[in-house]
């Protein structure tokens, strides 16, 4: 959105910031632009929104926008308080959605801090809780960026964007007021602290798995939740298995192998991390925990006639040793479900 042609509706009046509202009409109301200095008239009719323009009648490229800032400085230090957005932590390169760590919150805020440098970055304004930095950044004409996400994320600050570069008009001091105070979908995370932490640690405690290219798909060799199943060494179908797996978390990862290109997947099923809360919970835990919910979805599948192994239909089979439910894939999938003649227990085999 072009800001040029947009007028203010906030401006500087004796050092401090104030409202088009909250001055009279006309050039004698005292108030200058916030980004070039200019003397402002305030026009207060009642045909077009209120705001100020340029004495002069120029336009100021930053004006608006310098506006917003100093607009949304205030406000946050009236109030001491913001609404952020809710935290999700997101698995880039992976079918798995975003995953819920906490819900929008009221934080209180200690002060606020506009435009100043912090390390090699200025942001539109800097909150402060306790010895914790938040940044707010505004979007009008220019979003964050790669190069600026990257200094972001070495800076390690957690920063909220807030996007209004679809008003196609001025926006007023209440509407940037119930933005910054309520959730709001114009308010959004670029960067979070905590959502990279847990990521991170994820990717950590993941086990790089090569995915095998055959001429009937694409393979994992060993993998970890079905051989722990099963009781051997059994591969998985990437495309059947793998990207429905909650212990996928990233694929189509490439790195360099003694000089070839190789294809993998991160795989967590190792460590039992299905979900986000899993990397809080104690090892032995959370396999035992994790290790009982496959044994029940493997012994709902087999109820519902469907095989663990392979996903196709289960058939009452009948040999010379009794019967038995097989794998309709046989011979190319093994797996049978049957129960034994003594205790009358469920028993599988592969």
């Amino acid at each position: 959105m072009a800001t040029n042609g947009l007028n203010l509706v906030y401006a500087i009046k004796d050092g401090a910031g104030i409202s088009i509202e909250d001055v009279d009409s006309g050039s004698k109301c005292g108030c200058f632009c916030p980004a070039c200095g200019e003397p402002l008239v305030a026009k207060k009719g009642t045909k077009v929104m209120h705001h100020f323009a340029h004495h002069s009648g120029s336009t100021c490229e930053y004006g608006y926008e310098t506006s917003l800032h100093l607009m949304a400085k205030d406000i946050l230090s009236r109030t001491q308080k913001i609404t952020i957005p809710a935290v999700y932590v997101e698995f880039p390169d992976s079918d798995r959605s975003p995953q819920l760590y906490r819900a929008a919150q009221e934080v209180a805020i200690d002060h606020v801090v506009l435009e100043a440098r912090y390390d090699n970055f200025i942001p539109d304004v800097a909150l402060y809780v306790g010895s914790k930095v938040l940044f707010v950044e505004i979007y009008v004409t220019h979003a964050i960026d790669s190069s600026k996400l990257e200094r972001l994320k070495r800076a390690g600050v957690s920063t909220i964007e807030i996007n209004l570069s679809k008003k196609d008009r001025m926006i007023t001091e209440q509407e940037l007021r119930d933005i910054l105070l309520k959730v709001s979908d114009e308010k959004t995370w670029k960067y979070n602290v905590i959502a990279d932490k847990i990521a991170t640690k994820i990717y950590a405690l993941s086990e790089l798995k090569k995915l095998d290219d055959r001429d009937d798909g694409i393979y994992v060799n060993n993998c970890p939740a079905k051989s722990w199943l099963f009781g051997k060494n059994i591969n998985a179908d990437f495309v059947n298995d793998c990207r429905e797996c909650a212990f996928c978390y990233k694929y189509f990862f490439t790195h360099e192998e003694e000089g070839d290109i190789i294809r993998s997947l991160l795989c967590a099923g190792k460590e039992r991390i299905a979900e986000i809360e899993d990397v809080n919970i104690p090892t032995e835990k959370r396999i035992q925990k994790r290790n009982a919910e496959i044994e029940a979805w493997k012994n709902k599948c087999i109820d519902k006639r469907i095989c663990p192994l392979c996903g196709a239909r289960l058939i009452n089979r009948c040999s010379r040793y009794g019967c038995f439910l097989g794998c309709k894939n046989y011979p190319r999938c093994t797996f049978m479900a049957y129960r034994d003649a003594e205790t009358g227990q469920r028993k599988m085999k592969v």
